[in-house]
């Protein structure tokens, strides 16, 4: 399970962030699988930087070819989990009260957005 930055133009980030885009399609050049986490960040391109605003979403699903374009993945967006002390991302379970990276306990939090 890994986490990817993901730069994302501001029309996209903004279907996210309303919940109107539930999928993200990408080329798959960081071989995305199922419970991967994706921080999309903001990406204004007429000032060739970043918002600073951030989504973060797990990979529930994804479609690869032949239902995805050539060599692109097609991953569908839900809620993510984050400890806030180390940030790792997960998919928690009500169960886990111990961070997996920094092991400390009970500071999962549901990601906003």
């Amino acid at each position: 399970m890994k986490n990817h930055n993901l730069k994302t133009w501001p029309e996209f980030f903004q279907a996210v962030k309303r919940g109107d885009k539930t999928f993200e399609e990408r080329v798959n050049d960081r071989g995305y699988e199922v419970n991967d986490t994706l921080t999309l960040q903001e990406f204004d391109p007429d000032k060739q930087e970043y918002t600073g605003d951030e989504l973060v979403k797990r990979v529930p699903y994804l479609l690869r070819e032949p239902y995805a374009k050539d060599g692109h993945v097609i991953m569908s967006l839900a809620e993510a989990n984050r400890c806030d002390s180390c940030r790792w991302n997960y998919e928690a379970c009500t169960y886990l009260m111990v961070c997996h990276e920094c092991e400390k306990g009970s500071n999962w939090r549901k990601i906003e957005g």
